[in-house]
């Protein structure tokens, strides 16, 4: 298996590179080759989400390039799938969460993606890419819906320098039993290799809300799911 990063939003600025080398790292080579995945900003700008990205890792010295699934249909494009094993990291954008989710399920690009992991590649996602790639989804205000499941065992609440504990906890509360809720913070990861540890990078901190607890990790740190 290879490794999922769970990223709380804000991605591609100056305060994530200490967090995105952490990352690059468990791509196990010196030059990852990164795609960009801005499926999520279809309705607002993926261009530009693509481009941001693609800046962002070229200023780290990698190859980084776009693959511009916006539709349903791109997501089922034969040419545009086999561009995925290619890489050895691929980085799904924030935006719509629901939109990502909808347009991925099932596809011949998510298939590729999964295929990617199952051979040692690494998966980031970032605030709505981080919910989407969860076993479940914040969907409203307090309803949950399953989500790709790449992380089989947590659910995502991404910025979560902006959310209160108490809102954190029925939240939590709402998720099917034996799930766990990550607060993830802005600019901050939450990294796993395929088990029950998960480390922090970044510049903020991971909340971890079991059935009975509550707690906060910061950067550096790792963590075993309760």
């Amino acid at each position: 298996m290879g490794t999922i990063a769970l990223v709380g939003g804000d991605e591609f600025r100056p305060n994530c590179v200490a967090m995105d080398r952490e990352i690059l790292r468990r791509a196990g080579t010196l030059t990852p080759r990164v795609l960009i995945l801005p499926t999520a900003a279809a309705s607002e700008e993926p261009g530009a989400a693509a481009a941001n990205g693609i800046r962002h890792f070229q200023s780290l010295g990698l190859e980084a390039e776009a693959l511009m699934v916006v539709t349903r249909a791109d997501a089922e494009n034969d040419a545009l799938a086999a561009r995925v094993k290619d890489v050895d990291v691929i980085y799904l954008t924030g935006g719509d969460p629901a939109y990502l989710l909808e347009t991925l399920r099932h596809s011949a690009v998510w298939s590729a993606i999964e295929r990617l992991y199952r051979q040692g590649g690494v998966v980031v996602g970032s605030s709505a890419g981080a919910m989407a790639l969860s076993a479940q989804m914040r969907h409203g205000s307090r309803e949950w819906l399953p989500g790709l499941g790449l992380a089989p065992r947590v659910a995502v609440l991404p910025h979560h320098e902006h959310c209160a504990e108490d809102e954190a906890r029925g939240l939590r509360e709402a998720l099917p039993s034996g799930l766990v809720l990550l607060g993830i913070a802005a600019a901050t990861a939450g990294i796993n290799a395929g088990n029950d540890t998960w480390h922090v990078a970044g510049e903020g901190s991971v909340c971890v809300y079991g059935e009975y607890s509550a707690d906060r990790y910061p950067t550096g740190e790792s963590f075993e799911l309760p």
